[in-house]
């Protein structure tokens, strides 16, 4: 299947380039986008009959999954049709939500479910979390479509959406069918299965993953026909803007600072999934600036302590004496002498090597959010 450029049809001189023009010049404009528009759904149904003719893969592994009914396998996911996708929801055991891009997804996908199954399709959610909090999180953002855990099985691992630490401890994992370096231990993606009517055999026969995923997403598809866009090549990642739908409007925020996909659950963050910790601008700005001057004084009182301790230990007993009222000895003006200095040194040391770590840290986030763009 070849893919080739599309030139304009038009010569840009019939087409006027500036943003106002004439309704006649924008007819001109609109039909040369027009011929291009044609040629991406042809080459759109192109791709999807070379879709449909990828070979299948029989399935003779068993699956277990939780459910709102109990222990379900892969064929009881079908619910009595052939056709069976299933939407690989981020949300590992230890988070407290789904990823917010997921849910993003997600929102799109659970009004299809009446015309998917009036096409013998049936759509499913599979997580690892447990049931409980995968149902608890189901019910706050009000979805309909069936959603089950994997929890303690290898479909996700098998279907390459999560990823074991000895996956990850060579620093690459299988992620859309390339070896790449990976931010979390869950990734997104989609399965299709097809099962025999006769036989009641299971075949794999396509999975998506990464930006292959954005066909579910009628919201891009909207933005996409309006003069901004996307409007995501400012931001650190190009989800960065997306919320769960009950969060906008509440002043949370994504820190750019952070992954995108934080491992665990963190006690102070409200989100653990696709998206880093949330917390609202003006307390982590807040928060930020408090750190930076507990650092500060730190260092200016260190360095305070430093500048002004006398070299004689004599001096420094009079100093004591004259403040305190209390004697000291020579050598005890001595040890005292010595251990300010220490202190001082050593907390000057400290607070410089925490910065320089900071820094780098700081640095290596930067460095994941790049990946995470390659990624996508």
């Amino acid at each position: 299947m070849k893919i080739e450029t599309m030139e304009p049809k038009t010569r840009i001189t019939e087409a006027n380039p500036s943003k106002i023009v004439s309704r006649e010049q924008w007819i001109v404009a609109r039909k040369d986008l027009l011929t291009r528009e044609k040629e991406l759904t042809k080459l759109r149904d192109e791709v999807s009959r070379h879709r449909r003719e990828l070979p299948w893969v029989k399935i003779d592994k068993e699956y277990a999954f939780d459910g709102p009914d109990g222990r379900e396998t892969l064929a009881d996911l079908f619910a009595g049709r052939s056709q069976l996708i299933i939407y690989h929801f981020m949300f590992h055991p230890d988070w407290k939500e789904g990823c917010p891009s997921c849910s993003f997804v997600s929102d799109h996908l659970d009004g299809a479910l009446s015309h998917l199954a009036a096409r013998d399709v049936t759509l499913t959610m599979v997580s690892r979390a447990p049931l409980a909090k995968i149902e608890a999180f189901k019910k706050r953002m009000g979805w309909h479509f069936k959603w089950v855990s994997s929890f303690g099985s290898d479909f996700n691992f098998d279907y390459h959406v999560s990823f074991a630490p000895d996956q990850k401890a060579g620093g690459k994992v299988d992620y859309n069918y390339t070896m790449q370096e990976f931010p979390s231990d869950e990734g997104p993606g989609l399965s299709v299965f097809h099962k025999d009517p006769t036989s009641d055999e299971i075949f794999h026969t396509y999975s998506t993953y990464a930006r292959g995923l954005e066909p579910l997403v009628g919201t891009y598809t909207l933005l996409d026909l309006v003069p901004n866009g996307r409007d995501e090549d400012h931001l650190a990642f190009s989800m960065q803007w997306v919320r769960h739908h009950d969060r906008y409007g509440t002043n949370l925020f994504l820190d750019e600072t952070l992954p995108y996909w934080p491992s665990t659950a963190s006690p102070q963050s409200s989100t653990c999934a696709c998206a880093a910790t949330e917390c609202t601008r003006e307390s982590s700005v807040a928060a930020a600036r408090s750190r930076s001057k507990r650092r500060d004084s730190r260092l200016d009182c260190s360095s305070a302590i430093l500048a002004l301790l006398p070299k004689c230990p004599m001096c420094l007993a009079a100093y004591v004496a004259v403040w305190s009222g209390i004697g000291l000895s020579f050598s005890a003006a001595t040890h005292l002498r010595l251990s300010l200095l220490i202190l001082s040194v050593g907390s000057i040391l400290f607070l410089v090597a925490k910065s320089t770590r900071r820094l780098i840290h700081r640095f290596g986030q930067h460095e994941k959010i790049i990946r995470r763009r390659a990624v996508c």
